[in-house]
């Protein structure tokens, strides 16, 4: 009889040891985690939400109006950043957008639309686009910003109406996508993650209600047994 006793009482002990272990391994492994997701998830999320405008990369919208201008009249970019150009036709009269490639040039005013066109073939144009006599249409283009320097941007069809802009490239610091806030939805989804698993590690800390009414049957048998007299 003690031999089994004993026998049950290593089996018991074995079992708990490695429903321990196994706990054990689960909450460091839970912790790991969790310290990944701190030194990951954040840089994960800002790139994932970082604006427009970065070192790399600047975003212009301009707008051909009924008032024969481009709104806005000029607009700056880094040097050798890729710029998203957003051109939209705001009126039903038909509109050009050039964009000249000669720096610190001026296109004189009185010049008719066969001499800006004669210009810009002259000296080259970083972008050149017929933007139609649809209200609402909209032209996406990229290209890469030049050196340091003022450019011209015109309509050639209403140059003489003072339809011009200028671009500016220059030297200022763009702004780092690390210093740029992470949105609300960012901080929202880390949270959770980290809530989740601070619960989850709490949970398998907590003792399962299986293994605490086994302990419990377990003491009672052993405690029977004990008091059982010798046969």
């Amino acid at each position: 009889m003690r031999a089994s006793y004993t026998g049950a009482n290593c089996a018991g002990v074995a079992h708990r040891t490695s429903a321990l272990v196994a706990r054990g391994v689960a909450v460091i492994a839970c912790f790991a985690l969790l310290g990944v997701t701190f030194s990951v998830l954040p840089g994960i999320v800002r790139g994932a939400h970082v604006p427009a405008l970065s070192a790399t990369s600047d975003n212009v919208t301009i707008d051909a109006t009924t008032d024969l201008t481009f709104v806005p009249s000029s607009f700056s970019v880094y040097p050798g950043a890729m710029v998203h150009l957003k051109l939209v036709q705001q009126a039903s009269t038909a509109h050009t957008f050039n964009l000249s490639s000669d720096r610190n040039a001026t296109i004189p005013t009185g010049d008719t639309t066969s001499e800006v066109e004669a210009f810009l073939q002259a000296h080259g144009v970083f972008v050149q686009h017929n933007l139609g006599s649809v209200p609402g249409n909209t032209t996406y283009l990229n290209f890469t910003a030049p050196g340091v320097g003022t450019y011209e941007y015109v309509c050639v069809l209403h140059f003489s109406d003072g339809m011009r802009g200028v671009m500016t490239s220059t030297r200022g610091t763009p702004p780092s996508p690390s210093a740029l806030p992470v949105p609300p939805v960012d901080l929202a989804i880390f949270g959770g993650v980290v809530i989740a698993i601070v619960a989850l590690v709490l949970f398998l800390l907590r003792p399962g209600r299986q293994a605490r009414q086994a302990r419990e049957e377990e003491i009672a048998r052993n405690s029977a047994r004990r008091r059982r007299p010798p046969t």
